[in-house]
């Protein structure tokens, strides 16, 4: 490494490394801004550091931070996935940069550290499902450190986090997670009425129909282009875009298999002509179905606070949100009769473990309704 003047009388550090990937020797620089010794010694530091990239120098494994190693997982990580779900996620990775400081280096975090840090999250009364949130993206940051060679072994497939004690209270809110019809119907009612004294509230009403009657995630609703989705005759809407409400524009959906054609009933085509002339009689186009005052989709909080009161006044003590009539079609489809895996096509869910649980609670609820009808029954 040497010093170079430059023509225009500014001085610069050289080297001469052989080129990794051509194999031919070539130079490198930096530009020194001052000819103080301070400024020499940043611009030597930042010409090592640039052979290093070109070399791409591995540092030994002791040297590696846990900070270091999150930040380049995540680069690598957010160029994968829709901005949406990075955004959504900023929650957990605040958690584990707060839980594993930046300068902790990566191979002294062992099985018991990690195993002390998801006990303590339970202990701090962070829910299963939070908690396994952070867990698949610890396994994530790990698993990126393996392949790039800074630890021999990923702890975290040695992590198992406590079993879920089920509390009354919890299996309650388990069987809460949709409306039977006769509850659809009280809060559709309850709608109807409200509709009388404020013509806005037409709006959820046809909303919840149509999520109910459909199963759509709210943001596939939203997403929905008339023009282009729809065939309005048949009866049939293509599903293939998520509404993305923080950038404001379409973006592929959830997962492959939320890509589909669906059928749909007479009502729900109804209601969305309905909304569609009551947008274009306010001034709007048809890119959207259920939009608001500046012609884009209502948001999703909007809705929910809407169904939450409306919920309310119907008597309704269960929580009520967008996807609460997601999960109501699937009961719908169940006590139906309609197979499993064909409700799993419908609503686009990939893994049956939302599905199933719905389906196994209508099924055994059917059975002893089932049971007490038989009951009723006179043989002799």
């Amino acid at each position: 490494m040497w010093i170079e003047k430059q023509n225009n009388g500014k001085l610069r550090y050289v080297e001469r490394i052989k080129d990794p990937y051509t194999g031919k020797r070539r130079r490198v620089y930096e530009q020194i801004e001052k000819n103080t010794p301070q400024a020499k010694k940043k611009a030597a530091v930042a010409l090592q550091m640039q052979i290093n990239d070109i070399l791409n120098t591995k540092p030994t494994n002791d040297e590696i931070t846990f900070g270091q190693v999150y930040k380049d997982f995540y680069e690598e990580w957010a160029l994968g996935v829709k901005k949406s779900t990075v955004y959504s996620t900023t929650h957990i990775d605040k958690l584990i940069c707060e839980k594993i400081p930046a300068d902790y280096k990566i191979v002294k975090i062992d099985r018991r550290f990690l195993q002390k840090l998801f006990n303590q999250l339970l202990v701090d009364g962070r829910s299963h499902n939070y908690v396994k949130k952070v867990k698949w993206k610890l396994n994530q940051i790990f698993k990126y450190a393996l392949r790039m060679d800074y630890i021999s072994t990923n702890e975290m497939i040695n992590i198992e986090i406590p079993k879920e004690i089920l509390t009354p209270e919890k299996l309650h809110k388990k069987k809460t997670k949709f409306l039977d019809k006769q509850e659809f119907q009280l809060f559709i009612q309850n709608l109807k009425e409200e509709t009388y004294c404020d013509y806005r509230v037409k709006r959820y009403l046809r909303i919840a129909i149509v999520l109910y009657m459909t199963g759509m995630r709210y943001g596939e609703l939203s997403g929905i282009n008339p023009e282009t989705d729809i065939d309005f005759e048949n009866r049939k809407i293509h599903i293939r875009y998520n509404y993305d409400f923080r950038s404001k524009e379409r973006t592929i959906p959830k997962t492959m298999t939320s890509d589909r054609t669906i059928d749909v009933p007479k009502i729900v085509i109804t209601l969305i002509k309905e909304q569609l002339v009551e947008n274009i009689r306010n001034g709007f186009g048809t890119d959207y179905i259920f939009i608001n005052t500046k012609g884009l989709p209502i948001t999703p909080g909007r809705v929910i606070g809407a169904m939450k009161r409306h919920g309310k006044k119907a008597g309704i003590e269960k929580n009520i949100t967008t996807h609460t009539f997601r999960h109501s079609h699937i009961s719908l489809l169940a006590e139906m009769g309609i197979p499993l895996r064909a409700i799993m096509e419908r609503v686009g869910h990939s893994d049956s473990k939302t599905t199933l649980e719905i389906y196994n609670h209508v099924t055994v609820q059917m059975t002893l309704d089932l049971s007490n009808k038989l009951d009723k029954v006179k043989v002799f």
